[in-house]
C-alpha cells in the first residue's frame, strides 16, 4: 500500500518567509523518503504586496483570533494550516484579515436579530465596510481558481469552512 502525503515546512530568514514543499511516498511501515523537493517563492510580509492595516490584520489574527477560533480540538488547522496558506493563496489571505478585521473592529452588540427575507443587509460602519471588501476580494479570488480549473477538492473544502466560519462570525 503506498500512499503520497504533502509535507511543508517553513523558516523566516532574514525577514524573509520560506516555504518548502516535499513529496514524501509512505510504503506500509517504511520510512518515508523524499524526492521532488520544490522551493516555493519567497513570501515577505514587509513587501509593498500588503499595506499596513493588512499586516495589521494578519498578525492579530495570529495572536488573537486564531487561538479563539481554534478552541481544543482545531488548534493545528487555524494557529498552523492556515497561516502557512495564507502566505501563498491570495484567497485565504484574503478570508484570513477579512476574518480578523471583524474580529477585532466590528461591534456586534448593537445589532439586531430579527431576520427579514428580501431585506438588504447593512454594514454597521467604516470598519465593517473595510472587511466586507476583503471579503469581497476573497470571494473573487476563489472564483479566479474555480474558473482556471485550479481548485481541487482541497481548495474546495477549505473554502467552504474559512467563508462559512466568516459568516458564521457576521
Amino acid at each position: 500500500m503506498t500512499e503520497s502525503r504533502l509535507h511543508a515546512c517553513w523558516q523566516i530568514w532574514e525577514g524573509t518567509l520560506q516555504i518548502r514543499v516535499s513529496n514524501l511516498q509512505v510504503v506500509g511501515d517504511a520510512s518515508a523518503t523524499q524526492s521532488n523537493a520544490v522551493l516555493l517563492p519567497e513570501v515577505n510580509l514587509f513587501a509593498p504586496q500588503h499595506n499596513d492595516d493588512e499586516r495589521w490584520a494578519f498578525n492579530y489574527f495570529l495572536h488573537r483570533a486564531a487561538p479563539i477560533f481554534a478552541g481544543v480540538v482545531d488548534g493545528p488547522f487555524w494557529l498552523d494550516l492556515v497561516p502557512r496558506l495564507a502566505q501563498s493563496h491570495a484567497f485565504v489571505w484574503n478570508v484570513v484579515i477579512s476574518s480578523s478585521w471583524m474580529f477585532e473592529h466590528v461591534q456586534y452588540s448593537g445589532l439586531e436579530t430579527a431576520y427579514t427575507p428580501c431585506d438588504t443587509s447593512t454594514v454597521t460602519d467604516k470598519e465593517h465596510r473595510k472587511a466586507l471588501k476583503w471579503y469581497q476580494r476573497a470571494l473573487v479570488d476563489f472564483r479566479r481558481l474555480l474558473e482556471r480549473g485550479e481548485a481541487d477538492n482541497g481548495y474546495i473544502l477549505l473554502s467552504c469552512i474559512l467563508f462559512a466560519g466568516l459568516e458564521f462570525q457576521q
